[in-house]
């Protein structure tokens, strides 16, 4: 009896697990820590990084037209209480408030994004450019979407 059939099942065991593999263990970890995020659109991404624009906007006018102490940055309740920023814009698209953060002299704004902790990997900031929402945009469909059946052989 040749050796072959042992060696056939093996390889086709080999392939279902890398099929496997490739495709089901990234589904997983994106699903479980992208989940609250798969189903937003790019407009509300986009919206977020316009959101936190405005309030950095805001927070430099509010800076060059008021005689604080050197070095302060300015809150968001500062911002309205200054009429410097409509009271319905302190929200990101997800409802929870833009955070300003001072770096030095330059003025930081971050939306907390879809999981509404700051400080995570879909956290949006001012400077967030187009390319860089569009490919999380990307990422996030990428891992919604089925998987593919594994066949074995």
């Amino acid at each position: 009896m040749s050796k072959a059939g042992p060696r056939k099942a093996m390889r086709a065991a080999r392939i279902a697990l890398a099929v496997v593999v490739a495709y089901g263990v990234p589904m997983l970890i994106g699903s479980l820590l992208l989940w609250p995020g798969a189903g937003q659109g790019p407009s509300r991404l986009q919206e977020a990084v316009r959101g936190c624009q405005a309030v950095k906007q805001s927070g430099e006018l509010y800076l060059n037209l008021t005689d604080g102490p050197e070095g302060a940055c300015p809150s968001v309740d500062d911002l309205v209480r200054a009429k410097q920023l409509e009271p319905q814009r302190t929200l990101d698209p997800w409802g929870a408030p833009y955070r300003i953060h001072c770096e030095g002299d330059e003025l930081r704004v971050v939306s907390a994004g879809p999981d509404g902790v700051e400080g995570t990997a879909d956290d949006l900031r001012d400077d967030s450019k187009h390319l860089d929402v569009g490919l999380w945009r990307r990422f996030v469909r990428w891992i919604s979407r089925p998987a593919p059946r594994a066949v074995i052989l």
